[in-house]
C-alpha cells in the first residue's frame, strides 16, 4: 500500500485540522482492512506526532442475479457505512443490476445497512424487455424487443418488433394508460401499436 505525503487530521496540541504532512510512515493491507502507521507534522503549530490510522474497506455481501430466467449466485461488495434499497443499480459481476431484494436475517426489507444484509438479489438491467401487442387487423400478435433501461419511446413512434414494423399509438406505464409523449423502457408494462407497411 502506498503511504500518502499528507494526511487531513486535527492536531491535539493547537486544535486546527490541516493538512499534515507524513514526514514517514508504512502501510499495510490484511484482507479487507487498511492500516497505515505515520509519522506526521502539523504545518500550523510545527508539532510533530505518531498517528495509527484504520480504515475497514469494502464488506463481501452474498447476492443472487437473475439473468433472463437463469439465476448465479456471486458476490458484491459494499462499502460498511453504506445503505442500500430496492431498485437501486448496483454494478454486478460487471453489469448494472437492479436491486430487487434485501434479505436481513430471514425477513425481506425495503432498506438496510451494509452490516445488516443476509443477501441481496439483484435482475440485469443493461437491457430490459418490452412487450408489444400489435394490431393487424383481423388479430393482435405479440412481440418483445429489448431495449436500454433509459430508451424512450414516444406515442407516434415507428419501432420494428421482429418481422414488423408497428407505428406506437398508447403504452402501458404501470396502470395508466399514455396516449401523448414518451415512456423510458423500464417503465413500460406494455406498448401497444398497430402494424404498419
Amino acid at each position: 500500500m502506498d503511504v500518502p505525503g499528507g494526511l487531513y487530521l486535527k492536531c491535539p496540541e493547537c486544535g486546527r485540522e490541516t493538512l499534515h504532512e507524513v514526514l514517514k510512515g508504512r502501510g499495510s493491507e490484511r484482507g479487507r482492512v487498511l492500516k497505515l502507521s505515520a509519522l506526521v507534522k502539523c504545518p500550523t503549530c510545527g508539532s510533530v506526532r505518531n498517528v495509527e490510522l484504520r480504515e475497514e474497506g469494502d464488506r463481501p455481501v452474498a447476492a443472487v442475479l437473475s439473468d433472463e430466467g437463469v439465476s448465479s449466485r456471486t458476490t458484491v461488495f459494499l462499502d460498511p457505512a453504506s445503505t442500500v434499497e430496492l431498485d437501486d443499480v448496483l454494478m454486478v459481476d460487471g453489469v448494472p443490476g437492479l436491486l430487487t431484494g434485501i434479505e436481513v436475517g430471514t425477513r425481506r426489507r425495503p432498506r438496510a445497512r451494509t452490516p445488516e444484509i443476509t443477501m441481496l438479489w439483484f435482475k440485469r438491467y443493461d437491457k430490459v424487455k418490452v412487450k408489444i401487442s400489435v394490431n393487424t387487423g383481423r388479430r393482435t400478435a405479440s412481440r418483445e424487443i429489448w431495449a436500454a433501461p433509459g430508451e424512450e419511446f414516444e406515442i407516434g413512434d415507428v419501432v420494428t418488433a421482429g418481422d414488423m414494423k408497428v407505428l406506437v399509438h398508447s403504452i402501458n406505464a404501470g396502470g395508466r394508460r399514455i396516449r401523448r409523449g414518451a415512456v423510458r423502457a423500464s417503465e413500460i408494462r406494455r406498448i401497444y401499436g398497430r402494424e404498419v407497411e
